[in-house]
Order: structure tokens, then sequence, then C-alpha cells
């Protein structure tokens, strides 16, 4: 009877030949950057100090390869958006972002109807360029949205779009700090 059970487990497992073939060394994978494939001795610390136009290639399959690349993590916009006050992004966590290099364009379209149908055609209007934007009059009961297209010394990432949650209301008129303004319009002499 154990003779059987050998047996029975010798044919369910043969012993598996794997044959290993070197795809690298066929050219069927390889790293490029620009258009010069990299050679096996350059060292990766080469690569890392001008990561440009990096993509490694598998099977006739290109991936771009993007090293520290510009990453917008989290961008907000206020709540509460008033005419003549200036509005730039609540919230802007960024990673390997310079923001003085990165590009933003605000847009605005017409307010909704009603307040749960979002399905009416967005018609974006650009309206302004740069971090801050200060909405105009006309700018009334429309929604407001920013994108942002982060960039670094060498690389561009990806574009990121947030919309305001609310519509531009109009502002508190003259604050009371203008008023003073006009009173105060030159310095003291003395101290």
């Amino acid at each position: 009877v154990l003779d059987k059970k050998k047996r029975k487990r010798s044919k369910k497992n043969p012993e598996i030949v794997v044959e290993t073939v070197d795809n690298v060394a066929q050219g069927k994978i390889f790293l490029t950057q620009g258009e010069e494939v990299v050679t096996l001795s350059q060292p990766c610390s080469e690569l890392i100090e001008r990561p440009k136009d990096l993509a490694l290639t598998i099977f006739d399959q290109k991936y771009i390869i993007k090293y520290n690349a510009p990453w917008i993590n989290e961008i907000e916009l206020p709540e509460c958006i008033l005419v003549g006050f200036p509005v730039y992004p609540s919230s802007f966590d960024v990673s390997y972002t310079d923001k003085a290099l990165s590009r933003f364009t605000w847009f605005r379209a017409p307010g909704l109807k009603s307040n749960n149908s979002r399905k009416q055609e967005d018609n974006w209007e650009k309206i302004g360029e740069g971090f801050i934007y200060v909405p105009k009059g006309e700018d009334i009961g429309c929604r407001i949205k920013l994108s942002c297209v982060p960039f670094n010394e060498s690389q561009e990432g990806p574009e990121v779009q947030v919309e305001a949650k609310g519509v531009v209301e109009a502002g508190p008129g003259v604050c009371p700090f203008e008023t003073r303004h006009q009173f105060t319009k030159e310095k003291l002499n003395g101290k």
C-alpha cells in the first residue's frame, strides 16, 4: 500500500525544468536616456543627477521614469470667496515643486441652477493667471476653478484642478480700515 502512494506522488510531482532567458542581453529590456541606450556599466548615480528623458522599455512597452517629479499632494480653495478680496489656495502641499516656477490658471463658470445639479454643461472661461486672483464684480454668482501645473528646475508634474465649493459672493463694500486710511495717507514727522 505504501509503494502505491509513493508512485502516485512521484507521478504528480515530476521535476520541472525551467530554462532562464536573459532578456536584457537579448535587448528586450533596456533603459534609455533621450534616444541613447544606457549601458549596464553606467552607475545609477549618474542617471539620478540628470533624470531628464529617462525611459524603461520592457518588451516594446515604454515606461517614462520620473525621479523626484513635481507633485501636488493637496490643494484646496477657501469656502468663502468675496469680490475684491484676494483668493489663493487655502491648502497647498507639494513635493519637489518650486511654487515660483509652477503655472497657476484661474477659470470661472456660471453658477449652478440648483444646488445638486452639476450635470449642466461646464463652460469654463479663463480669467487669470498666478497664485493669487482677485474676483471682480462680473464673477458674482460664478464658480471658480484653479488649475495648477507643478514645475521644478528640470521637470513638469501632472496638472491638478480644484473647484471652489461655493460661488463668488459680493464683498462687504468699503471696509472700516479703508475709510481710516483716507485720513492717514501721509506719515507723521518726528519719531
